[in-house]
């Protein structure tokens, strides 16, 4: 569409309009048919208008017009593509928080229900997550600090180590860093869980971000930090 210059608008139909047009570069005038996708879409069309493009692309015949060019693409208003957009990063977010990997996302692969609803299949080539992989990603300390104590703990090493805090919920606390780094920005989710009234588990975990720069700044920087009410670590 953005190779044609649109001039008037030659006839109009159930389904979409005719407008004569200019190939920008080679100056060649043809008319173009621009369809109406919602339109065929509610009629169960889709399929046949694909079909008349495959039909007249096969045949040249001097009293059969000439197909010049055609696209079987379908072009998406920004708002549906966003919706679909946003459906495929949450299904893919929930399989790499479980460790698992697609590792063949495509079209033929996502599915629409008649719902609207996107569906990702075919993990054929999906990968899991080693123990060891898991182990970059995540640590764990405990503590005889009560857990107010040490989530204001962890609150002050985030600020000294300009991190800002993006959630807080009652034994979570997550923290995003200011600097993206080569991966994007390093968020951590800290969980904080009760074993007995006087002993926690604290749980933290890479988010997002890269896995080396967790790992240096859990060895130079937190653990240092958090040296007062730490007990031991994993």
């Amino acid at each position: 569409m953005h190779k044609y210059e649109f001039g008037k608008l030659l006839g109009q139909g159930n389904f979409g309009k005719v407008y004569y047009v200019k190939h920008i570069e080679t100056r060649q005038s043809v008319a173009i048919k621009v369809i109406e996708k919602e339109k065929i879409q509610k009629v169960g069309m889709i399929d046949q208008t694909k079909k008349e493009i495959s039909s007249m692309s096969l045949v040249k015949h001097p009293n059969i017009l000439e197909l010049y060019e055609g696209s079987g693409e379908w072009e998406l208003r920004e708002d549906i593509a966003r919706k679909y957009f946003h459906q495929l990063i949450s299904a893919v977010d929930f399989c790499h928080r479980r460790g698992i990997y697609h590792r063949d996302l495509k079209p033929e692969n996502l599915l629409l229900d008649e719902n609207g609803t996107l569906d990702v299949l075919d993990f054929g080539l999906s990968a899991l997550e080693t123990d060891d992989e898991k182990k970059k990603k995540e640590v764990h300390l405990t503590s005889v600090h009560g857990a107010s104590d040490i989530t204001s703990k962890l609150k002050d090493t985030a600020q000294q180590l300009k991190f800002k805090i993006k959630k807080e919920d009652g034994g979570l606390l997550k923290i995003e860093k200011s600097r993206k780094g080569q991966k994007g920005s390093l968020v951590i989710d800290a969980e904080i869980f009760e074993v007995t009234p006087s002993f926690h588990l604290v749980e933290m975990k890479k988010s997002s971000g890269d896995s080396l720069e967790f790992k240096s700044m859990l060895q130079e920087d937190v653990r240092p930090a958090l040296k007062d009410i730490v007990w031991s670590w994993q």
